[in-house]
């Protein structure tokens, strides 16, 4: 849950080979009621490398700060392909194989202190990265 405040959603996905179900294209909350359209950003490197939907051409934009680039790259650089939407009061992640960066023991020997310390720090990581993206969204609403 973080209150970004914008009036509408934005979808990141990293784009892939694949080719993406209409499920993958707009998955959202049951909750919101907008309907998500594929934008171009302009950004080539962006473009390439991200799918943005978005309930309008301006609040993709206004989504789509600096901060937040930079985090969805990191993201991608850090985890590999992932699914982001932003609404008005929550911030949803979705990776593909999160089984590649949190290991967990598979046998009984393996079991540790460190081995579980590892995997909620990846996770608080993932959370601080989100926190990151909420608040360069957030700080920029007008009240």
């Amino acid at each position: 849950n973080y209150a970004t405040n914008i009036d509408g959603v934005v979808r990141i996905l990293s784009s892939h080979k694949k080719i993406l179900s209409n499920s993958e294209k707009t998955f959202l909350p049951k909750e919101c009621t907008f309907t998500p359209e594929k934008i171009e950003t302009g950004n080539i490197e962006l473009d390439e490398n991200f799918e943005i939907f978005a309930s309008t051409q301006h609040i993709g934009f206004f989504v789509l700060n600096s901060t937040v680039i930079e985090k969805i790259k990191l993201f991608r650089e850090k985890y590999g392909d992932f699914g982001l939407a932003i609404t008005n009061e929550e911030l949803f992640i979705s990776f593909d194989g999160v089984d590649r960066f949190i290991k967990l023991p598979e046998k009984v020997s393996q079991i540790n202190e460190d081995a579980f310390k590892n995997a909620k720090n990846q996770i608080y990581d993932i959370v601080e990265m989100l926190n990151d993206i909420g608040y360069a969204i957030s700080k920029h609403v007008e009240k």
